[in-house]
């Protein structure tokens, strides 16, 4: 096995799976999001089981290592439904997965667990309206995501500290995400539904004349609603590829269509400082854009090298 950069990065791993076919892209998701190379053409046998004759079990077993068997009889109580029992075991499946993968190749346990890629904390909110008690989600944290105990807590006392600023009017003040799903690049680490311009930019146009329409629709929905618009955050991708008159355009609609008294911040994620420049700074301050969100991800240009930025 050749390593590059750190020991969560493997060049040249290949697995072969053994698992029921409706599995498999969870179980590859799953892998993936411990060695990013993987590959599936053979190789290691990864094998995955399930059986719910007394309860979910779940056995993930790779060559002579060590097996992980998980199994959660909680799932059958009442107050799950058939919905519940399909994400619970694809969520068993995942960490039986990650727990293997780590004994295999030594890795330290996740801090997140299984929560890569996602928001957490929305998840912890959804529990909560569904009536869990802070006691279950803990439990549900630690023993369904393989949460560490300090990133758990972490989790409950962020979702405590946000319930106190929730609304409960029926027209309460929205937070409104616009997603342009363009980048320079892609990046190898990345999840999200991003696509370069070099692969990707015949589709550029069309996107931002949807966009644009979409705006104009849910704004003026969203006003004959009386529903005020408290929050904007232009995310992606990048957003900052949406440059000089196009980018005017955008900043013009959503000023005429969601800012109002209300508006508390707008946003625009500039995620790629490439993008960024005398010019286009000037249009988002002309457009009381009031705060941006610079990632560089790192400082180092050997580790941007490799992850494709």
């Amino acid at each position: 096995m050749d390593f590059i950069a750190d020991s969560y990065h493997y060049e040249k791993e290949s697995f072969k799976i053994v698992a029921p076919k409706n599995l498999i892209p969870t179980i590859e998701a799953a892998v993936r999001s411990t060695v990013p190379n993987a590959r599936f053409d053979g190789g290691k046998e990864l094998k995955i089981t399930t059986d719910w004759a007394a309860g979910l079990v779940v056995k993930a077993v790779l060559g002579d290592f060590k097996p992980q068997v998980l199994v959660d009889k909680e799932i059958l109580a009442v107050k799950y439904d058939e919905e519940d029992r399909k994400r619970r075991q694809r969520e068993r499946v995942r960490l039986a997965v990650l727990r293997v993968l780590e004994e295999a190749f030594d890795l330290a346990p996740a801090p997140w667990g299984i929560l890569m890629g996602v928001r957490p904390v929305k998840m912890v909110h959804t529990l909560i309206d569904r009536g869990f008690t802070e006691e279950d989600i803990r439990r549900m944290l630690s023993s369904v995501y393989g949460v560490e105990p300090k990133k758990r807590d972490l989790l409950l006392e962020v979702a405590r500290r946000q319930r106190g600023f929730f609304k409960l009017t029926p027209n309460q003040p929205i937070g409104v995400y616009i997603g342009i799903p363009f980048c320079p690049t892609r990046c190898s680490y990345c999840s999200f539904a991003a696509y370069p311009l070099k692969t990707h930019g015949h589709l550029f146009e069309g996107f931002l004349c949807a966009l644009y329409s979409e705006i104009t629709g849910v704004g003026r929905l969203l006003g004959d609603l009386g529903v005020k618009v408290e929050s904007v955050y232009l995310g992606g991708g990048t957003p900052t590829t949406v440059q000089g008159r196009r980018l005017e355009k955008l900043l013009s609609l959503i000023q005429r269509y969601f800012i109002s008294a209300e508006t508390k911040e707008l946003t625009v994620e500039a995620g790629r400082p490439e993008t960024l420049n005398p010019e286009t700074l000037q249009i988002l301050r002309d457009y009381q854009v009031d705060r941006i969100c610079i990632n560089p991800q790192s400082m180092h240009d050997e580790t941007l090298k490799k992850i494709g930025r």
